[in-house]
């Protein structure tokens, strides 16, 4: 799994991140991509990188068909092989 860790990038620079690693996704080896957004904490008034990355990364997936999971620890996670996906991320045992 590669970890991306975008929370304290500007809202801009992640995008780019989000865009350019979908890009070359299927090109790597992962079996999935975690990219760590944090929940907003720093954020005055309210989280920007987190719901910019989930309407992204949800963009992205759904186009190519990927799996989209979404942590509680403000991490947002593409399924590009669920077979050899940790078993964390798919949820299965």
């Amino acid at each position: 799994m590669l970890v991306i860790d975008l929370h304290e990038l500007n809202v801009k620079l992640a995008k780019q991140v989000i865009k350019k690693t979908s890009q070359i996704a299927t090109s790597m080896e992962y079996a999935c991509i975690c990219f760590v957004t944090g929940q907003g904490n720093k954020s005055q008034g309210k989280a920007k990188i987190r719901p910019m990355a989930i309407e992204v990364v949800g963009e992205v997936a759904l186009k190519k068909g990927w799996k989209l999971t979404s942590g509680t620890q403000g991490r947002l996670t593409i399924i590009l092989d669920e077979e050899r996906a940790p078993a964390v991320v798919t949820s299965k045992l």
